[in-house]
C-alpha cells in the first residue's frame, strides 16, 4: 500500500472516530485536529482541536515519538478534508 492509500484509510478512520466522539469536523473550532494511530488499536486517539495549523503542528511536534504511534493532523471542513502525517 502506498502512502496516499494509507492516508485515505487514516482519513476514513478519523472521520468515523470523530463522529463517534461527537466532534464536528466542519465546525471551525475543529478546523485542525490532531490524532494518534497506535499499533494494534482499532480506533484513532484524539489529541485535540485547534483553530490554527500552527497550534495543531506545535502539539503534534511536541508529542511525536515512536512509542506514541503515528501522529496526524486532519484539516476540515469535510467538504475539503485533508490529512497528513507529522
Amino acid at each position: 500500500m502506498n502512502s496516499e492509500q494509507e492516508l485515505y484509510l487514516v482519513a476514513g478512520r478519523i472521520k468515523r472516530d470523530a463522529e463517534i466522539r461527537g466532534i464536528d469536523l466542519s465546525d471551525p473550532a475543529h478546523a485542525f485536529t490532531v490524532w494518534a494511530d497506535f499499533p494494534g488499536w482499532d480506533r484513532m486517539a484524539y489529541s485535540g482541536s485547534y483553530t490554527s495549523h500552527n497550534e495543531a503542528a506545535a502539539l503534534a511536534t511536541e508529542h511525536a515519538s515512536p512509542q506514541k504511534g503515528n501522529l496526524y493532523i486532519a484539516m476540515g471542513p469535510l467538504s475539503n478534508f485533508a490529512v497528513y502525517q507529522v
